[in-house]
């Protein structure tokens, strides 16, 4: 288990860097009552994890790509520009765990998918004679057993 995350954070680093920069800036401010501090803090992950969010969406965006991922884009832009730190960094962790989920859900079904494709049979028999067929071929036309390889 804690292979698979390792696995994980290391092909998606910045849902795990800008989830442990909110924590460093929590602790800051809660604990050391370093609100400053933890300004700088939410603004570094801000500007290092929000960046690459914004660059991605505003190349989609020339490509006549326009999703959800405009809207987390302008939070990003105004939280910088409002001095609302704290409310980008959780915009940046909502964006990016979600593409990291995204992208880890579609290599898990493609992944299931190629087994199920494995597994599938490559000779089918038709009722009427003994011939062996090819299955695409003969799938819509004929009754056909399909028997396992």
């Amino acid at each position: 288990m804690g292979k698979k995350i390792r696995s994980f954070v290391r092909e998606n680093p910045l849902p795990a860097l800008a989830l442990l920069g909110l924590l460093f800036g929590g602790v800051a401010r809660l604990g050391f009552q370093q609100a400053a501090l933890a300004d700088w803090i939410w603004l570094a992950v801000l500007i290092g994890c929000g960046a690459p969010v914004v660059w991605h969406t505003v190349r989609g965006m020339l490509r006549g790509e326009f999703a959800a991922d405009v809207v987390a884009m302008l939070a990003i832009v105004t939280a910088v520009i409002m001095h609302e730190y704290f409310a980008g960094v959780i915009i940046v962790i909502m964006q990016t765990g979600g593409e990291a989920l995204e992208t880890y859900s579609l290599r898990r079904a493609s992944s299931s998918l190629s087994g199920l494709l494995a597994r599938a049979p490559s000779k089918a028999f038709r009722k009427e004679q003994v011939l062996t067929v090819d299955p695409q071929e003969y799938a819509a036309e004929f009754w056909y057993e399909l028997a396992t390889p």
